[in-house]
């Protein structure tokens, strides 16, 4: 994750309690004030009407003082807009596009609190193309939410593909758009397709931009809105001084929502009824919500019936999803060797898991004789698609000289690959290296900041879709 540390702003906000986005603001203001009057000229020109991006804490301060009140103004309007049924929602993921400082999901948390509503955030994922920002909107988000899960994602719209789209698939989703549908410089079909392929359950969305009186960009967000098969809740256009009568802003607004509140359930009933007209996927995915206990009561035994059904049909990520089942005894008694069969099924067809979890069984002799060269084939196989287990393994391999010639230098490399996906085993041996000057200049500092993030992680196996 990407956040900003031990600036003089983090250290201002940290010691606000329970800070509001005036609270944020003010901070920004009393920035600008301090300016002599043609510096405060000079940096509102640079923000070019808040199109450019901010590439400095000047322009994020600027950006703050000279368009904060009007966001929120807009934000509040669209909120206090949102169906009943989603705010009555105990709990929520937040997803907040082009988010700059995060001023959407600030001001979702305030008019949570303003109006007495309880609704918990689970996860915000903030998207945002300038790193400096992105870095400043998660400190923001996690001074104001210090519970929730903070996803960062530092990309531009063109660059993002569906995994950069988080959704964990049983809980509803806030999308918040805000002031960035009009920017010409993104393809929107392409943008909506791509969180199309990431709307599971209940998605609820938060559109809202500058009015310009009937130029294009004015389609643009309405344009949006229809590639999504959803359900207009409210829509509504402001010229200058209708959303406030002392100011010359202009707003549009659309709130769409995607799904039910049931729509967990219902997608579940849906994948069942194509599960049972033989489609692969829908098997091995009522499997995984049987296993999980998503939108049905955890059943291990109706999870074995159903990913033995997708396996059978040559489905990878069943046959992966069988094999941990046989491997953990879930569902059915406890077999290494049909773990090992059925791993292996999947390995050959590329799945990356799969080809980590049958290194394992070759280099401990898990159902199969042990065969430290084999280990290392499949650790490699599964390392080279992301795997990040598989690189700290494969890492072992090049440490110790396991199935391949002793090389620290490789070793270090797929540590630290391991690592950077927050791999506890990886972070610690890459801390070793480190500590050690094995493979790579000594650093003790470095060693020091890995094991502690090690200390904080686990390694744990997945149930896959």
């Amino acid at each position: 994750m990407l956040i900003e540390k031990n600036t003089n702003y983090a250290f201002k906000l940290k010691y606000i309690k329970e800070p509001c986005f005036d609270d944020v603001r003010n901070l920004s203001v009393k920035f600008m004030r301090e300016l002599p009057r043609p510096l405060q000229n000079e940096l509102y020109e640079k923000l070019n009407h808040g199109v450019d991006l901010l590439e400095s804490e000047p322009m994020m301060e600027t950006y703050l003082f000279a368009y904060g009140k009007m966001h929120q103004a807009k934000l509040d309007y669209a909120f206090n807009h949102l169906p009943e049924e989603f705010l009555s929602i105990p709990e929520i993921n937040i997803i907040d596009y082009g988010c700059g400082q995060a001023l959407g999901t600030m001001c979702y948390v305030d008019f949570l609190r303003e109006n007495g509503y309880e609704q918990k955030i689970k996860a915000v994922s903030l998207i945002e193309p300038s790193e400096i920002c992105l870095k400043r909107a998660a400190l923001n988000i996690s001074v104001f939410l210090p519970e929730t899960e903070i996803i960062t994602v530092n990309k531009v719209f063109d660059e993002l593909g569906e995994n950069d789209i988080y959704n964990d698939k049983k809980t509803p989703t806030l999308h918040i758009l805000s002031n960035v549908l009009d920017v010409l410089d993104f393809d929107l079909e392409e943008l909506a397709e791509t969180i199309n392929k990431r709307v599971f359950g209940f998605n609820q969305f938060v559109c809202v931009g500058p009015y310009f009186n009937f130029t294009d960009k004015d389609d643009r967000m309405e344009n949006f809105c229809s590639y999504f098969d959803g359900t207009i809740n409210y829509t509504d256009v402001f010229d200058k001084y209708e959303l406030n009568d002392d100011k010359s802003w202009t707003c549009q607004l659309f709130i769409f929502s995607i799904g039910s509140v049931n729509s967990v359930n219902t997608q579940f009933e849906q994948y069942k009824l194509m599960a049972k007209h033989g489609n692969a996927k829908a098997q091995n995915y009522i499997g995984v919500c049987y296993y999980n206990g998503d939108g049905v009561p955890q059943d291990y035994e109706k999870a074995v019936e159903w990913v033995t059904k997708a396996a059978k049909q040559n489905d990878a990520a069943a046959q992966y999803n069988l094999g941990y089942c046989y491997y953990k005894g879930k569902g059915l008694s406890r077999d290494y060797d049909k773990a090992f069969y059925w791993y292996s099924k999947a390995a050959n067809q590329d799945y990356a898991d799969a080809q980590f979890r049958l290194g394992r069984c070759y280099f401990y002799g898990t159902g199969v004789p042990k065969d430290q060269t084999k280990a290392f084939y499949w650790y490699s196989k599964a390392a080279e698609q992301g795997s990040a287990e598989a690189q700290t393994d494969l890492g072992d391999c090049y440490y110790y000289g396991d199935g391949t010639p002793k090389d620290l230098k490789k070793a270090v490399y797929w540590y630290s690959k391991a690592a950077d996906q927050g791999d506890a085993d990886g972070q610690y041996s890459l801390g070793r290296c480190y500590e050690n000057g094995e493979g790579i200049t000594q650093d003790l500092e470095k060693a020091s900041e890995l094991y502690a993030k090690a200390k904080k992680q686990g390694l744990l196996g997945r149930f896959s879709f």
